[in-house]
């Protein structure tokens, strides 16, 4: 400090400054050190923060592109305080079975696993998804993370199949962006419409297509036959028509449809946590290989794919992000299970 004093002085002597302003200056230098070093937040793709309360959302360490987070305990205004540190909300959502915020609605007596109780699909049930759904996005939420399409798996028909199918068009009318976890039997057949649809698409437009060369053929033909004046005459009423009807202005363009799933995340695609042990293991080969393949169909159809992993081993983050990211996938590494931590 006194060599810093010692300096200070000197410059002075030759500037004309006083000691006390160059003091002044320096202790402003250190401050804005200070202040760059502490704006310098983390930025992350995406985070699952679902176990996370109100209080702990608002004092994230991270910025977050697109985050997944629990609506209990969250208001309007706690959502947009969120907005300064996630710029795309999703709001977890049980779509199909029964959680403490919708106990009062009739469940089928069967249960798929553990404590899980499937909801039975009436009206009223479509009619509180329709309103909440209206309500988080009033709220400031900027899409929903979906659970329950399993129950697609639980009762395999083309009825529940239909369900489901409904509550999700619930969520795309309010155009809310949906993402949705694993839920592999659903979701393969949703793949399979979408290929159907597609080919059928393909297949009408063809035909139409045929026809078109064909009209246009049978109008190559009439035209020669016709004579030069005639020709003529044609030419220049073409002309006169398309100079007063080409500047009809421009055309406006289609606005991009919603799909019906936009995202999925899929859990241990490539490690597994053993209960018993405790840790964080290879996860099976052909599961994986299940899963992988899942992806990979998903994100062909224009799907976003979200991986998210348990690990902390380095060399299997290491193969995690390199697989992601030469396939364009996000992922997450959480530190615990419940995503209680960033």
């Amino acid at each position: 400090m006194k060599k810093t004093a010692i300096l200070l002085m000197i410059v002075c002597l030759l500037t004309g400054c006083s000691v006390s302003d160059k003091l002044k200056e320096s202790a402003k230098e250190k401050v804005k050190d200070v202040v760059d070093e502490t704006d310098q937040v983390e930025t992350t793709s995406f985070g699952m923060l679902t176990g996370m309360s109100q209080k702990e959302l608002l004092s994230l360490t991270k910025h977050y592109k697109l985050a997944v987070v629990k609506r209990s305990g969250m208001d309007a205004d706690d959502v947009t305080k969120l907005h300064a540190s996630v710029d795309k909300i999703y709001v977890k959502l049980n779509l199909t079975y029964v959680d403490k915020d919708n106990t009062t609605y009739k469940t089928y007596d069967q249960t798929l696993a553990g404590d899980v109780k499937y909801v039975k699909m009436t009206r009223a049930w479509k009619k509180h998804i329709k309103e909440l759904v209206t309500k988080l996005k009033d709220m400031g939420y900027d899409g929903v993370y979906v659970k329950g399409l399993s129950f697609y798996n639980w009762k395999k028909t083309d009825k529940a199949y239909e369900w489901v199918t409904d509550l999700l068009t619930i969520i795309n009318d309010a155009e809310m962006p949906v993402m949705t976890w694993r839920d592999q039997s659903y979701i393969n057949r949703y793949l399979e419409d979408i290929d159907e649809q597609e080919q059928i698409a393909e297949e009408e437009a063809d035909q139409t297509a045929d026809a078109e060369d064909e009209s246009a053929t049978e109008d190559t033909q009439g035209a020669e036959s016709e004579t030069q004046s005639e020709d003529s005459e044609d030419s220049s009423s073409s002309a006169d028509s398309g100079s007063s009807t080409g500047d009809t202005g421009e055309e406006e363009e289609e606005e991009e449809e919603l799909p019906l799933i936009s995202a999925v995340q899929l859990t241990e695609a490539f490690t597994v946590f053993d209960w018993e042990t405790h840790k964080t293991e290879k996860q099976d080969s052909q599961i994986s290989k299940s899963y992988k393949e899942f992806m990979d169909s998903c994100s062909s159809h224009g799907i976003k794919v979200y991986v998210v992993e348990y690990t902390r081993n380095s060399d299997w983050k290491a193969v995690i992000k390199s697989y992601c990211k030469k396939r364009g996938f996000k992922y997450y590494f959480a530190s615990v299970r419940d995503f209680s931590e960033e």
